[in-house]
C-alpha cells in the first residue's frame, strides 16, 4: 500500500503501538477518513495531548503526526532532541516558535539538528475525519485486521 495522503502511513493498522486494545477502548482516537487508521488523540493524566510527548523514533513520531496536526489545526514539524544523558528522542511541534518556547522552559533538552526532520506537507481538513471513541465491534475488527 502506498502512503495515505491523510495520515502519512502505509500501514493502516500500525497504531496504537502500545497496549492496543486498552488504548482503542479507553482513549479518543483520530480515525483517518481515508484508510481508517486509529491514532490516539487523547489527553493524558497531566491534561496534555499524548501527541506532544516524546517518541522513541522518527517513524513512531510520523505515525502520530496527523493527530498532532488535528490538535494544532496546522501543519507540524518533527525535531530530534536529546536530554542531559544524551538520550535521543523525537517530538512534534506546531512550528519553530513552539519548539523554541519548549526548549526555553526545558533547559535539560537540546536540539540535535536545527531543521525539522520531517514537516507535514500541507494541512488539510478531510470531511470524513473523525475524533471519537471506537465501539466494541470496531475495536474487534481493527485488531483482527492488524493481525493480517
Amino acid at each position: 500500500m502506498s502512503e495515505c495522503p491523510e495520515c502519512y502511513s502505509s500501514k493502516p493498522r500500525i497504531t496504537p503501538l502500545i497496549n492496543m486494545e486498552e488504548c482503542l477502548k479507553e482513549h479518543t482516537q483520530y480515525v483517518c477518513g481515508t484508510c481508517g487508521r486509529a491514532i490516539c488523540i487523547d489527553k493524558g493524566i497531566n491534561g496534555k495531548y499524548r501527541v506532544v510527548l516524546p517518541f522513541k523514533t522518527l517513524q513512531i513520531a510520523k505515525y502520530y503526526l496527523r493527530a498532532a496536526e488535528i490538535v494544532h489545526n496546522s501543519t507540524c514539524e518533527i525535531y530530534e532532541l536529546s536530554d542531559d544523558d544524551q538520550r535521543k528522542f523525537y517530538m512534534i511541534f506546531k512550528d519553530r516558535n513552539t519548539l523554541n518556547a519548549y526548549l526555553k522552559k526545558n533547559k535539560r533538552y537540546t536540539l540535535i539538528q536545527q531543521d525539522p526532520l520531517f514537516t507535514s506537507p500541507l494541512f488539510r481538513q478531510f470531511h470524513t475525519q473523525q475524533c471519537r471513541h471506537l465501539n466494541d465491534n470496531e475495536i474487534k475488527t481493527y485488531i483482527s485486521e492488524r493481525g493480517r
